[in-house]
């Protein structure tokens, strides 16, 4: 239901929250829409996590790090680029210009 009234980011953290990360990156990345969650905030949830194992978290944190490696390269190469994480410094703000322009589009 949440995901036919368009409410993303509930549908997101409800997964986060019920410990399906990998599904909650699954369906984040299949949506376009940027910022999902902070970098350290979820990196924090699955290493607190006592229901996975360390086999498990490693796994869920080399895929998180991939995510954030890709935010950063993109964020240097791509002033449009809507990062996944909102913690991801951007290089330089978006002028207001760019950003109507961004909303024209």
């Amino acid at each position: 239901m949440m995901y036919r009234l368009r409410q993303y980011k509930d549908v997101f953290f409800i997964l986060v929250t019920i410990g399906k990360y990998s599904k909650a990156l699954d369906f984040a990345r299949s949506i376009a829409q940027g910022s999902w969650m902070k970098y350290s905030e979820i990196k924090d949830r699955v290493m607190k996590d006592n229901s996975l194992n360390d086999r498990n978290k490693s796994l869920l944190i080399q895929r998180i790090n991939g995510i954030k490696q890709v935010d950063d390269k993109m964020v240097n190469s791509n002033s449009r680029y809507s990062t996944f994480f909102s913690d991801i410094n951007l290089p330089h703000p978006p002028s207001t210009v760019e950003a109507e322009k961004v909303a024209q589009v």
